[in-house]
């Protein structure tokens, strides 16, 4: 059936997510999580990084105005815009940007995979290459897509951990052909993905909940 309260709260932690998706051997982009200047200094200056870094809240924030809501997405990160005395203000989560062919939104129910392939690569807008969330989905390319059984079997040990029957899950496909983790959504809308790509995904909750309740 749907996920349990307690394994949603479980669940939500970025934090455990990024240290189990490294136990279970998925690809993670390298990641500070905290608000200590000096740290994150030292994080940038260790990994020497050519990429661009991006910056994530630590938890899922959002809110309704005028009965449209609004969600804070990942954004670029410049540590030389940073005031230093504003980074202590509250934790974050910091990676390194993965240069990408594809981005991917995994949805699963009870070990059924529906797996849409989103190629927003090609557009010139630097943050909806960032993040898919940025574009007008209906106007970027996508497909029904699969991946290889070992990169599933990887992720259904993450579900099962959690104890989650259903999630979302954010996965990119570096340029280097590396399938790279980004986050567990135990909470998540689907109908959006079922209306782009046609897959019954309403169909399998339901019957997972008709038969739960048998």
């Amino acid at each position: 059936g749907y996920n349990s309260l307690s394994s949603i709260e479980f669940a939500r932690s970025k934090i455990l997510q990024i240290k189990l998706a490294n136990h279970f051997k998925l690809d993670v982009p390298k990641t500070y999580v905290g608000n200590n200047y000096e740290k994150i200094k030292k994080f940038i200056k260790k990994n020497k990084f050519r990429n661009q870094l991006i910056i994530k809240p630590l938890i899922g924030l959002g809110w309704y105005k005028k009965k449209k809501f609004y969600k804070i997405n990942p954004q670029f990160f410049d540590l030389k815009k940073i005031k230093k005395e504003n980074f202590k203000l509250f934790p974050v989560i910091i990676q390194e940007y993965v240069e990408k062919k594809f981005e991917y939104r995994i949805t699963i129910v009870n070990k059924n995979f529906f797996i849409c392939r989103i190629d927003n690569q090609k557009s010139k807008n630097s943050l909806h290459k960032l993040d898919f969330r940025y574009a007008d989905i209906s106007q970027t390319p996508y497909e029904i897509s699969d991946l290889p059984n070992q990169f599933k079997n990887k992720i259904l040990k993450l579900m099962s951990y959690f104890k989650l029957n259903i999630a979302a899950i954010d996965v990119v496909l570096g340029t280097d052909n590396k399938l790279y983790f980004l986050e567990i959504n135990p909470m998540f809308e689907w109908l959006w993905i079922e209306q782009l790509t046609g897959m019954k995904i309403s169909k399998a909750i339901a019957e997972t909940l008709i038969k739960k309740s048998v």
